[in-house]
């Protein structure tokens, strides 16, 4: 069943242009390779063109665990479900429990209010639909991997970097609106340039230097 209702969105989100093309992950006909060989083509011309490049990878903590399921449900109505789906799916969400056994021993049930359903069929599709808007307003070319996302710039001046700077911000702040947090320690920036430039930029990423 959740394997239908899962081709079912994708099959929706994709036909009405609902997803950010910048997304790669869990959909038809894309994936990390295709999102990395076309950041790679981006590099490689901007390299040869002269320009240095400087990207950002960010990685969301805790990703599936910590959607919040009140946020995941407003989430999914601005995709347009179909009201029978987004019942469904809530009922689904709110049946949600977790149990631990030691040494044969049942601990009692607790609900579970945050998660995208992790390790389910539907759960990925959830996450893509929740995360999707984390990226609106960036200016920077970006793809998104799920958890881990990447910001970069191809500059040949300080201009560039400026606005690779306003989107880190912006992207932290659209996180934060979706009741996401960073893995701060495990965000990392690279730069590519040519060796006379001895001092590439710095960027902030949520008041820390990267």
């Amino acid at each position: 069943m959740e394997g239908i209702l899962r081709d079912g969105i994708i099959e929706h989100v994709l036909e009405n242009k609902l997803i950010n093309p910048s997304q790669f992950g869990f959909l038809p006909r894309k994936g990390t390779m295709t999102a990395l060989l076309e950041a790679l083509n981006d590099w490689t011309e901007a390299l040869e063109s002269g320009k240095s490049v400087l990207t950002v990878f960010f990685d969301v903590e805790k990703a599936f665990d910590s959607v919040p399921r009140s946020e995941l449900l407003n989430q999914l109505k601005i995709f347009n479900l179909a009201p029978s789906i987004t019942t469904w799916i809530e009922d689904l969400l709110k049946s949600q429990s977790q149990q631990t056994r030691i040494n044969g021993i049942f601990s009692e049930q607790s609900h579970i209010e945050s998660s995208a359903i992790q390790g389910s069929t539907l759960g990925p599709t959830l996450f893509l639909l929740h995360i999707n808007s984390a990226t609106t307003g960036l200016s920077s070319p970006h793809k998104s991997m799920q958890r881990t996302q990447k910001i970069y710039c191809m500059y040949n001046s300080q201009d560039y970097v400026d606005i690779l700077q306003r989107d880190i911000n912006i992207f932290t702040s659209n996180l934060s609106n979706l009741d996401l947090k960073l893995n701060i320690m495990s965000c990392k920036v690279m730069w590519i340039g040519s060796p006379k430039d001895s001092c590439p930029p710095r960027l902030m990423i949520q008041d820390k230097l990267g």
